[in-house]
Parts: C-alpha cells; structure tokens; sequence
C-alpha cells in the first residue's frame, strides 16, 4: 500500500501520448536547464519556455509536456528567486494556473506552486494557492503542507486551529491522514493545553486509522491526567452514575460510610467504568481498521496521472466503496469517494457513481458539485457524464442550464447523437414539438454536409430514426414518420442501422392498423420496402441476411396473409438470404 506522495515523472514509463517514448513530437529536455556545460542566456530560456508552450497548444493532452512547461518556467533566469523579474514571476504563476486548471487534482504541483510562492516572499499568494489547491482535491498530502505552512506562517493560533479544523474535516476520515492529525497534535502541544490535547486525542482515537494503535496509546497515557468530563460525553458519565447508584442499592447493606468515603468510591467506580468504556473503543476501532485493511492493502496508486489505473485497482475501489456505502456513515462515504476520484479522476464510472449516491442520499447541491468537478476532469471525448449532468439539471429544474450543457458537448463534438437527441427532446418537453423537429433537421442538415465523413453519416442516419419517431407521436403520425425515412433515404444507402429502423418502424405499425383492408395495404408496403432494400441500399451480404430474417419472423407471425402465401413469400426471401 503505497501512500500520497508517489512522484509524477518517477512512477512510469509512459506510453505514447504521454510524453517519454513519443520523442518525436518534443524538442525540449528538462535537462537542459540542469546541469548543462554553459549556462544558457535568458533569452534563450524565455525562447526554451515558449518552445514548450507552443508544444501544448498543438498536443494539450500530453501531461510531460505540461510537466516540461512547469520546469521551463521555475528555471527562468537561471532560476526563481526575490529578485527574479516581473515578466519571469508572471510567466510562472501563467504556467501554474494553466497547468492546474488542466489538472486539478495533481495535488504535488499546487504544493510546489504555493512554497514557491512562499520561498519568494509572497505569503499571501502562498496561503492563496493552498486554499485553491484544497478546494480542488481531497489530498492529505496538500493538507498537511497548508497546515505546516500555517504553522510557520501565522502567529494567530484561532486563524491555525481553524485551518486544521477545517484539514480533519475534510480529510480526518482518510485512512491514512495521520500527517495531518500529528502535525494538529503538534500545534496543540506547542499551544500547551493539556486539555484541549486530550479531547484532540479522544476524537482521533474513535477513527479508524493506519496508525490507530500509536494513538490509543498516548491517550490511556493523557486521560488519567484530565477531568473525565472533558474526554467523556456527559451522557455517558451520567449513565455510568446511574449505574454505580443500581449495582449499590443492590448490594447488601455495608457499614456506614462517610460523604468523603462514598464520594471516593463513586468516583473510583467510574474511573474503571471510563476506563472499560475506553478499552471498548479501542476495540471498536481495532475492528474498523482490520475490516477495512483489505480494501486499503490493494491500493497501489492513490495519486492523479493520467496513465490508465490497473483494473485490479478499480475493482478495489468499486469493492471498497460498496463496503463504506452498506457501513451507512455518511461521512465516511463521501471522504472514501474523494479519496477515489483523485487517482480514478479521468473515469466516469466513479464520478457518475458518486453523483447518483448524493442525489439518492438527497444531497441536490453536493451532486451538482461532483458533476461540475467531474466533467472538469473527465475527456471531453467520454459523454455519458455530461449527458447525466444535464439529465439532473432538467431534474431539478433548470432546463436552460441543461441546454447549455448538451450545447457544450454538441459544440466540441458535432455527431454526438446523444447530446443531439437529448438536446431535441429537452426543447420538445419544454418548448415544442415542432422546435425539436426544426432542431433534429438543422442538426442533421449539418452533419450531411460533408457525405465522405463516415461518422457524420451514420449519426444523421441516427437522428433520422429520432426525426421519425417525434413524427410519428407528435405531428402527423405515420405518414409523416414515413416521409421522414422515405425523403432521407437517398444518403443513408450503405447504413445497416438506418435501413434496420426504418423496416422496424413498418413491421411494427402493422399492430395498430385494425382495418384488414389497411392492414393488408401494409403488408404491401413492407414487401415494397424489402425490395427497395435489396436493389438499392448498399449494404453487405450479411447486413441483407439480416435484415432478411426479420422480415421472414414477421411473416410468419403475422395474420395479414393467408398461410400459404405468407409461407411462399417466406421461401421466396429465404432463397434471397442464402444465394
């Protein structure tokens, strides 16, 4: 089980895409500005940073690139230091924002943009980053660095407490956060209230931590030391005198005792009950630990890359989660589903399943959150995220923000069927048939502009079949859903699907035709259809074999035609299937 603080460059030998073995689309080694024979000028590192940057604007996806970017900018002039140029700080500061608006969750590189920041004297800009960093991921990792930085640069201790409350709020719960929590241990001991220590302690030990046992220990050493009342809920302690004043009353009658004498041994009743009541947490906890030990075992890679995570480790988190989902503590949900989209942040499968545990756990605002965040992170070139952020968005009524959304996806990919028909039934819902009608045909206008793209032909194909179906429930019925398929028919000849649908659509129109004389008509058009099929879509040999064998099933299932015709037709189609 490895920990946060695995390195970017270190942990892979990245494939093509990524950077190190695609040599050919990069001129520029970070190693040129370390440890080169002459030092280069700094204009020529200015040129060497640009060189790079221009690398991203015409491959944005390759993260060494981005990596390169980061080394070029913090070695301009030789370096970054107090005395470093304006033009050289702003160049760095556009390199790190650039950077971590691509990658949000690459927690190392908002600690490395805010301890420069603080190296250079910019304390407030430190303290800036950080938070932007910590509203970003759930990193222990970023956490412990923001809560060494208030330690080393804030004399206000109410402004640090409240900073490392915030830490364990968002991040106690990991199982690993213990940095976090000794760095807090720290500053209460140098704050030297013992007090405040040992109620530190008491909500620590009742987590289920890594090093759970290390802090059981030092608090059976602190509790003798405190009143019971400030480490033991008032409830309990009330519960437990309650109990002394049972167990005594059913005891046989002792001597007479003074006030001081029953005064000691009530209290020395409850100092062992406090203890037990302790020792039953420790064992509660010891337990959690253990039942969560092997999900935490597996977990190999618990930082963001954008190197695809091992199916093993996926499958680990999905375990895991289900795990903490059954447990039913919500907070302990929620800290495990962002402790797994920091390495898993490049799939939808844990974000849309996180989304759909906050809207079924009633939490409308944390889902639109997760969906934001998510569809931040996840490849544009990945929908299915989206197309639910938008679903949720209708949901909760704002179908205009849900338009915004199919728009975006429609924008950066035009034969994006789903966000199309989405978009289409959204304006039928909230606006009007006929604009989703209008919708589909622009739509669909565009993609078969340009008949070589194989892609935008068969989408339109697919937002024909959509075209037809609104057709035939909302305006016109049938004949306008067949004049749909009949008026498009002449560019979508090689498209298995669209001929599929359109055959579909008159077999299956045959159930709600009750006039035999129609239903009959029908039956002509269907055979007229088949022949149209035959001569000319340009389909191939097994596209016709199947489209074939549906028909000859309809023909034997249905009443239109007496037996033996229906037979006859069957073999006729049968002979057409396998010559």
């Amino acid at each position: 089980m490895s920990s946060e603080t695995g390195g970017y460059r270190s942990q892979f030998n990245k494939p093509n895409g990524y950077g190190n073995n695609n040599s050919n689309n990069r001129n520029y080694e970070p190693r040129q500005y370390h440890g080169s024979k002459r030092r280069q000028t700094d204009e020529e590192l200015y040129e060497a940073w640009a060189a790079v940057y221009a690398q991203i604007e015409t491959n944005p996806d390759a993260f060494d690139i981005w990596e390169n970017l980061i080394d070029a900018a913090v070695s301009l002039e030789g370096g970054l230091v107090k005395s470093s140029s304006k033009r050289a700080l702003q160049l760095a500061r556009f390199s790190f924002d650039l950077f971590l608006k691509r990658f949000p969750h690459a927690h190392r590189y908002w600690i490395r943009f805010a301890n420069l920041e603080f190296r250079l004297g910019f304390t407030e800009n430190a303290k800036r980053v950080f938070l932007e960093g910590v509203s970003n991921v759930a990193s222990v990792e970023l956490w412990k660095e923001y809560c060494e930085f208030m330690l080393m640069a804030s004399p206000d201790s109410d402004a640090t407490r409240a900073v490392f409350e915030s830490a364990v709020a968002q991040v106690g719960l990991h199982f690993l956060s213990h940095s976090v929590w000794d760095k807090y241990i720290e500053f209460e001991e140098r704050e030297q209230d013992p007090v405040r220590l040992a109620k530190l302690y008491a909500r620590i030990v009742r987590i289920p931590l890594h090093q759970y046992a290390r802090y059981f220990a030092k608090f059976f050493e602190l509790a003798p030391t405190v009143p019971i009342e400030e480490i033991v809920p008032a409830t309990v302690i009330e519960q437990f005198r309650a109990e002394f004043e049972v167990d005594k009353a059913e005891q046989e009658e002792k001597p007479k005792q003074t006030a001081d004498e029953s005064r000691a041994e009530e209290e020395a009743d409850l100092s062992s009950r406090v203890a037990d009541y302790h020792y039953q947490i420790y064992v509660t906890t010891q337990n959690q630990v253990a039942a969560r030990w092997q999900y935490e075992a597996m977990i190999k890679r618990s930082f963001f890359h954008v190197v695809y995570l091992p199916e093993d480790e996926l499958v680990n988190w999905r375990r895991y989660l289900y795990f903490e989902e059954v447990e039913g503590n919500e907070d302990r949900i929620i800290t495990l589903y962002e402790r797994a989209v920091i390495p898993t942040a490049r799939y939808e499968e844990i974000w849309l399943r996180y989304a759909r545990w906050l809207v079924a756990s009633d939490l409308p605002e944390q889902a639109r959150t997760v969906f934001q965040r998510g569809a931040y992170s996840v490849p544009i070139g990945r929908t299915e995220l989206r197309l639910q952020f938008a679903r949720f968005e209708e949901s909760q009524g704002f179908p205009e923000t849900a338009k915004e959304i199919y728009s975006s996806i429609i924008e950066a990919l035009p034969a994006c069927v789903e966000a199309i028909i989405g978009l289409a039934n959204l304006k039928r819902r909230h606006e009007s048939s006929s604009a989703a009608i209008e919708f589909l045909e622009a739509q669909c206008a565009t993609l078969l502009e340009d008949p070589s793209n194989k892609d935008f032909i068969s989408a339109a194909a697919l937002l024909v079949v959509s075209l037809a179906n609104i057709s035939l429930y909302f305006r016109g019925g049938i004949k306008a859903a067949r004049k749909v398929y009949q008026d498009r028919a002449v560019h979508f000849a090689q498209v298995y699907h669209f001929w599929l649908e359109y055959l579909r659509f008159e077999i299956n129109e045959t159930s709600f035709i009750k006039n035999a004389k129609l239903k009959r008509e029908q039956q002509d058009i269907i055979a007229a259809l088949y022949d149209q099929i035959k001569t000319s879509a340009g389909l191939m040999p097994v596209q016709l074999k199947d489209l074939g064998h549906i028909y000859m099933v309809h023909l034997l299932s249905s009443d239109e035609l007496n037996s033996q015709q229906a037979t006859q037709k069957y073999f006729q189609i049968d002979l057409d299937v396998h010559n």
